[in-house]
């Protein structure tokens, strides 16, 4: 108990003296790395062997740094690869992608949930992220039956959830990513301009990229999402091996 206890006060003072963290050349707030100790530290007073509470405010602290980070590593827009996809009516090919709005990241209805449990000592931030305006565009190329029809696709995608799983373990002082997953993936509205489609042609179209979207594109986000977290996790490593050894 006096141990973290003192290991919170070093991290408080150390993110204090330093003001910030560089992973890869991108600033981590040591607002953020003081808060994880403190929050442990008040949960160890605790007599509970698990104590759960709500921190809404610290979640959200989380995703605003997520935000920071995107912004400093110009990943918002976010370049995507080219697509070539086959289907029985023929096949799409979609270029010059990109998506926007990666760095309106927020935390949606659902808790963070923070846990400690004195058995194992280990702590586990439960959070949900969500985004207020995530778009995409590309252009694209297709055949349908032998008819070859192009033109360029935006799209807007809402409600949209990930969830992630950032844990503490006190018995090694190491932090990892437990899970992280997509329970949601949202509602795609999806705008087709071109001169020329029949209604049978936008709807293949369309079904196309909503299958892509669940596909490449969403991997290509949520991939982008796991490094910051990453991120975090990497510095939050080195700080405690170096107070803790």
């Amino acid at each position: 108990m006096k141990l973290l206890v003192l290991c919170s006060f070093l991290l408080a003072l150390f993110g204090a003296s330093y003001g910030y963290v560089v992973q890869r050349r991108i600033p981590v707030d040591a607002d953020l790395l003081n808060d994880i100790l403190n929050i442990t530290m008040s949960l160890t007073l605790k007599d509970n062997p698990q104590y759960e509470a709500t921190v809404n405010e610290y979640g959200e602290k989380i995703i605003a740094n997520l935000d920071k980070l995107l912004k400093k590593g110009d990943m918002d827009p976010l370049a995507l690869d080219d697509v070539y996809e086959g289907y029985w009516w023929g096949n799409i090919q979609l270029n010059k992608m990109q998506v926007t709005g990666l760095a309106t990241m927020y935390r949606p209805e659902d808790n963070a949930i923070i846990t400690y449990n004195h058995d194992n000592k280990q702590l586990q931030l439960d959070l949900p992220i969500s985004f207020k305006d995530l778009k995409f565009s590309c252009h694209f190329k297709a055949s349908l039956m032998f008819v070859g029809p192009s033109g360029k696709i935006t799209g807007e995608v809402s409600n949209l959830l990930m969830k992630t799983s950032l844990v503490i373990d006190y018995n090694v002082n190491q932090a990892f990513i437990r899970t992280f997953e997509i329970p949601d993936s949202g509602h795609i509205s999806i705008h087709i301009h071109s001169f020329f489609l029949s209604d049978w042609m936008y709807n293949l179209i369309s079904d196309a990229i909503t299958s892509i979207f669940h596909g490449s594109i969403l991997n290509a986000i949520s991939g982008i999402i796991q490094d910051l977290l990453g991120d975090i996790v990497d510095v939050l490593n080195k700080i405690l091996q170096t107070i803790l050894g």
